[in-house]
């Protein structure tokens, strides 16, 4: 009987472990100056203006448990400055907020929209140790620190939503424009994902027109000869 109950107990141990935590759900919504229903549009101008997109979960999740959040985006101008673009992330309970910052530490000034697109669209800044990154200020805590430090003060805490932000264009580097096309948060993914660019639409007929124009002036170069 002894033996019974054991192996009841490390079957119901072995069930638990090999559970999977309740994916990520939530609610989308806009602020601010944002455009679009996803992808979506997000502008700062010069005089401080800003956008955002806000997802309100729906599920239970404790930072401690948040392993995956990236934005799939396209820069189109003023790349980072300012702690803009960044995730801003609140708690239940709570009317403070967690801050990340995209863009390269410890300076997150990323001047060029095309590197600052490829170094930061789709990377998970969870886990993430680098200098300053994440700022837990309205928590008592330092504005400049790393995930370490913040997942000690934060982890226990309940994620009641996450905002990607752009307030930037006040700053250095001039206006801010962002074309957010998906936001990912632990497996989960918001909106619909970017389209080709207009001016890419023409680039395969052209280059066809161009190879048969190459062609038919090659054939009557040759009859000439």
């Amino acid at each position: 009987m002894r033996n019974l109950l054991f192996a009841a107990a490390a079957a119901l141990a072995l069930t638990a472990s090999g559970a999977s935590a309740a994916s990520f759900t939530g609610t989308v919504s806009t602020f601010g100056d944002t455009t679009g229903t996803g992808p979506w549009n997000l502008t700062s101008e010069v005089n401080g203006t800003f956008s955002g997109v806000a997802i309100t979960a729906t599920s239970s999740t404790t930072f401690s448990e948040l392993t995956d959040l990236n934005a799939v985006f396209q820069d189109i101008a003023g790349g980072a400055y300012g702690g803009s673009p960044r995730f801003s992330v609140g708690f239940v309970g709570s009317s403070n907020f967690l801050h990340i910052a995209l863009g390269t530490s410890p300076n997150f000034n990323d001047s060029d929209p095309t590197l600052f697109t490829a170094g930061w669209s789709g990377t998970n800044v969870i886990g993430n140790n680098d200098a300053g990154r994440y700022d837990i200020s309205q928590f008592g805590g330092s504005p400049f620190t790393d995930y370490a430090a913040t997942l000690a003060a934060l982890g226990g805490l309940s994620i009641s939503e996450i905002d990607i932000v752009v307030d930037g264009g006040w700053g250095a580097n001039g206006r801010q424009e962002l074309l957010a096309c998906n936001i990912n948060v632990d497996g989960a993914s918001f909106g619909s994902g970017c389209a080709r660019e207009v001016d890419d639409v023409p680039t395969l007929p052209m280059m066809a027109a161009g190879m048969a124009l190459g062609f038919l002036a090659l054939r009557r170069k040759r009859a000439a000869a």
